[in-house]
């Protein structure tokens, strides 16, 4: 095996492992102490709580999911329950980001 080989084989592993996933582990870290820093609130069970049994688009952030359409069941210590068409989920209440209120069931 030449090194051109060598190069061209490794090289992106080495770069994805070693330089790309610890700089996202860092930038994620980062803005967590931003938001500390800037005094964000983290949302609060009594806000959720007003959101039980009514239609809602939830987002937990560009990279987490979006619950299109889906109606939030119940809501205790941190986390809700939420039912889509297809499945129920738990949603940790710290990374939601919004909640937006589509109907009332």
């Amino acid at each position: 095996m030449n090194s051109a080989t060598f190069i061209a084989i490794y090289m992106p592993i080495f770069i994805i492992f070693f330089v790309m996933i610890p700089a996202q582990r860092n930038r994620l870290k980062y803005l967590f102490y931003l938001r500390k820093k800037k005094g964000v609130s983290k949302m609060s069970n009594e806000l959720v709580k007003n959101c039980i049994g009514k239609i809602c688009t939830i987002s937990t952030g560009s990279f987490g999911t979006v619950y299109n359409k889906a109606e939030v069941i119940r809501v205790s210590d941190n986390w809700m329950e939420v039912k889509t068409k297809n499945r129920t989920d738990l949603v940790n209440i710290d990374f939601v980001q919004s909640i937006k209120i589509i109907s009332e069931k």
